[in-house]
């Protein structure tokens, strides 16, 4: 606890230091910088249990780089702060549990090679993830172990699905895994079975996860006609979820694929309509997403128009194939 709550902005540690330990720099709040110079191996001790909470609730430390002599990060040094990017460099072993719990602005890691194991509680937020081509134990245990299927204000915000970079493929896992789903999962990665990439959306017990691990498939990674099929069933559901969500940019890109059937466009076209009428109380429920979806309703309302066109021709070709074939 040497340095907790204390109003340091800056840390350089010299070559000769070898420890840091116990809430050393716990809450503080203003710490923006950290520079572990050429000495520190590990962030904690080495069994990763003596080492609690180094940098706790460290909220200005936004982005942290781990020089290639640190071989462990203890239990919880990272909790809650307001990572934005951290850097890990080969030489890298272990990151043990909730090292970088509740650090909800962590968005995308890249591991290096040596990394060998990834403690529970990691993570959570992450949405895609960059490997070289070692699989450290405990990745995907920890992603499904952070997340829970019970239903809050945000569930239906929330996007279901990670994104693995490995060998230039990207693989979609989604987020609610239960055991066999994880072995599976494991077992097409380590095998680089690009035939089942696009069958990942199969092995989560959510409907939600599945549909959004099913279009991240067809839209970024490697789908097959599995993926295609399965997405053309639900698009309308996604559609409208996202559009609820307000994740206009992906309802975009689906409208695009065009597996929204004309009924789903026309709901949409609905719930637009609903959405431009909406009272100042709902207004200022939920400011966010009502502004979103306010800002962008000519965007998407020009898709919508599209795609109902593209329908229309689609189907005036049909009916003009029937009738020949009459």
């Amino acid at each position: 606890r040497a340095f907790e709550n204390s109003k340091i902005f800056a840390v350089e540690f010299p070559d000769s230091l070898q420890d840091i330990r116990n809430k050393a720099f716990s809450n503080c709040k203003n710490l923006e910088h950290v520079n572990f110079g050429h000495g520190i191996q590990y962030i904690g001790s080495s069994s990763g249990m003596d080492g609690e909470r180094c940098f706790q609730s460290c909220h200005k430390l936004k982005r942290i780089e781990f020089p290639e002599q640190v071989r462990g990060i203890g239990e919880k040094a990272f909790m809650n702060c307001g990572l934005e990017e951290v850097v890990f460099h080969e030489g890298l072993t272990n990151i043990f549990a909730s090292a970088f719990a509740y650090c909800d602005e962590l968005k995308k890691i890249f591991l290096s090679d040596s990394l060998q194991y990834i403690g529970r509680f990691n993570f959570a937020k992450v949405e895609e993830i960059y490997l070289n081509n070692h699989i450290p134990k405990g990745l995907l245990t920890i992603i499904s172990s952070n997340f829970s299927a019970t239903y809050t204000p945000e569930y239906g915000k929330r996007l279901d699905v990670l994104l693995i970079h490995i060998d230039n493929d990207v693989v979609c896992v989604p987020k609610s895994l239960n055991l066999s789903g994880q072995t599976e999962i494991m077992t097409v990665l380590e095998d680089r079975d690009k035939e089942r990439y696009g069958d990942t959306f199969k092995l989560s017990y959510l409907e939600q996860a599945k549909q959004d691990t099913a279009f991240f498939t067809y839209a970024y990674g490697t789908p097959n006609e599995n993926t295609k099929e399965y997405l053309k069933e639900q698009a309308d559901e996604i559609a409208k979820r996202y559009l609820k969500a307000g994740h206009i940019e992906l309802l975009v890109k689906l409208l695009k694929t065009g597996f929204v059937s004309h009924n789903g466009l026309n709901t949409l076209l609905e719930m637009l309509k609903e959405d431009s009428k909406m009272n100042l109380e709902t207004q200022i429920l939920a400011p966010p997403v009502a502004a979103k979806i306010d800002r962008q309703e000519p965007v998407v309302m020009a898709y919508i128009m599209q795609a109902l066109e593209e329908c229309r021709r689609k189907n005036g070709r049909v009916d003009a194939e029937n009738l020949r074939l009459d």
